[in-house]
C-alpha cells in the first residue's frame, strides 16, 4: 500500500528553528567539503591544484563562518515562504517547495558573495583572511565584494531548489511509489534523490559558478585592469577563450561537491533538527 510505504511526516519548525538548522548543516557540510572548492576554484582558474590539505582547506575558515548564515538563510526563508504557498491545502505542492527553495537559494547570495570572493582572493594570494579582506577593501572600495552577485544569486537559486525542493520531493516520490519505507528502501531512496538533485543542480549552474569565479578571482590591481568585469563579458571572454567547455571547467570536483552537499544536508539537516528541537 503507498500509505504503508510513506515516510513519516515531518514537523514544520519556525522561520527562525529552520535558519538555526541550517547554520549547523551548512557548517557540517563545509567542513567535509572543502577539498572540493579547492580543487575546484584552482581548474577554473587554471590555476596548478596543490593536492596538500592545507592548500585545499585554504580558506575554510571564512568559507565555514559564511556558510552558517548563508544556510541559515536558504532554511529560514524556505520555511517562511513554504506555509505562505501552501496557503489552505493540507500539504505545500511540489510546486510551492520548489519555489520557496528557489526564491530562499537567491536571497542567500547577499551573504554569499562576499564571503567567496574573499575566499578565493585568499587561496589566490594565500594571505591570512583578515589580510586578505583588508587589502582588498583598501585597494578596491566596498562595493568590489559584491563583483559576481548575479552569477551567484542564480548558482543558489538552483541548488537550494535542488537541495530544499527536488530532493525531499523525489524521495518521497520513491518511497511512496517503489522503493518502500524500510531502511535500505530510505537509504536508497536518499542516495538516489542527493545523486539526481546534485547532478541537475550542478549541470544548469556550472557555467554560472565558472564565469563567477573568475570574476571575482580577477579584481584588478595597480597597473593591471581586470578583464572579466561584467556579467555579459565574462561569458563573452571565457566562450571566446576556452570555448563553451571552459564554462564547464571544474564540473567533477564542482558535481561531487554538490551530490555530496544534498546528500550532507539531506542528512544533518534531520539530524540538528531532531537534536536541537526535539518533539
Amino acid at each position: 500500500m503507498a500509505s504503508e510505504n510513506a515516510p513519516a511526516p515531518r514537523r514544520t519548525l519556525t522561520a527562525l528553528q529552520s535558519g538555526i538548522v541550517g547554520a549547523f548543516a551548512g557548517t557540517t557540510e563545509v567542513l567535509i567539503n572543502q577539498p572540493f572548492v579547492g580543487w575546484k576554484n584552482a581548474v577554473q582558474q587554471s590555476t596548478k591544484i596543490d593536492w596538500r590539505p592545507n592548500f585545499l582547506y585554504r580558506g575554510v575558515v571564512i568559507n565555514s563562518a559564511s556558510i552558517a548564515p548563508i544556510t541559515a538563510v536558504q532554511f529560514g526563508v524556505n520555511g517562511f515562504l513554504t506555509p505562505i504557498l501552501r496557503g489552505n491545502k493540507a500539504e505545500a505542492s511540489s510546486g510551492d517547495r520548489l519555489l520557496a527553495a528557489l526564491v530562499a537559494g537567491g536571497a542567500s547570495a547577499v551573504v554569499s558573495t562576499p564571503a567567496e570572493l574573499v575566499m578565493i582572493q585568499q587561496q589566490n594570494t594565500g594571505k591570512a583572511l583578515f589580510e586578505t579582506a583588508k587589502i582588498v577593501m583598501r585597494e578596491h572600495g566596498a562595493r568590489i565584494f559584491y563583483k559576481g552577485l548575479v552569477p551567484t544569486a542564480v548558482r543558489e537559486s538552483v541548488f537550494t531548489c535542488g537541495y530544499l525542493g527536488l530532493a525531499p520531493v523525489l524521495n518521497e516520490m520513491l518511497l511512496k511509489t517503489t522503493l518502500g519505507n524500510s531502511d535500505p528502501g530510505r537509504l536508497t531512496a536518499l542516495v538516489t534523490a542527493s545523486i539526481v538533485a546534485g547532478q541537475i543542480a550542478a549541470f544548469v549552474t556550472q557555467p554560472f559558478d565558472s564565469v563567477k569565479t573568475r570574476m571575482q578571482g580577477d579584481i584588478g590591481a595597480v597597473g593591471r585592469p581586470a578583464r572579466y568585469t561584467t556579467l555579459a563579458k565574462s561569458f563573452s571572454l571565457m566562450t571566446k577563450e576556452l570555448g563553451v567547455r571552459g564554462l564547464y571547467a571544474g564540473i567533477i570536483p564542482r558535481g561531487l561537491r554538490m551530490v555530496s552537499a544534498v546528500f550532507v544536508f539531506q542528512i544533518f539537516g534531520r539530524l540538528y533538527e531532531d537534536l536541537l528541537f526535539p518533539q
